[in-house]
């Protein structure tokens, strides 16, 4: 899409098992489709927008290895900021100021543990 000067969105809608996530996405498609104006409904209030983009990835190297807390999805970070540490004990800290994206306890071995999200200037 950007490759066309368009703009995708991703919306996490709950879990896989959330027996309310379908609702959630039927609404924010709604949402999305009136404030678009391509379907005759009013359009939600837009109180801001802010644009991020994933630009690092993190996986879990071993099944021990833990976060400092409990971190949520958009949370921020300073640069240098205790993320969590591996199972030998080396730290994993933010490489830059930004937000953990999609902080998953339970990764295994390999695969995505974290991403580090920053603020992009597409809509300024």
């Amino acid at each position: 899409m950007r490759a066309h000067g368009g703009y995708g969105v991703t919306l996490e809608c709950g879990q896989h098992d959330d027996p309310l996530a379908p609702e959630v996405a039927y609404k924010a498609i709604l949402n999305c489709l009136a404030h678009l104006a391509l379907i005759d409904a009013p359009a939600p209030p837009a109180l801001s927008m802010e644009s991020l983009r994933l630009v690092e990835v993190v996986d879990r190297q071993q099944p021990e290895d833990q976060f400092s807390k409990e971190w949520a999805s958009f949370d921020a970070l300073s640069k240098g900021t205790l993320v969590g540490w591996t199972v030998n004990g080396t730290e994993v800290r933010a490489p830059a100021d930004g937000f953990i994206a999609f902080p998953n306890v339970n990764a295994a071995p390999g695969a995505e543990w974290f991403y580090l999200a920053v603020r992009h200037q597409r809509f300024a």
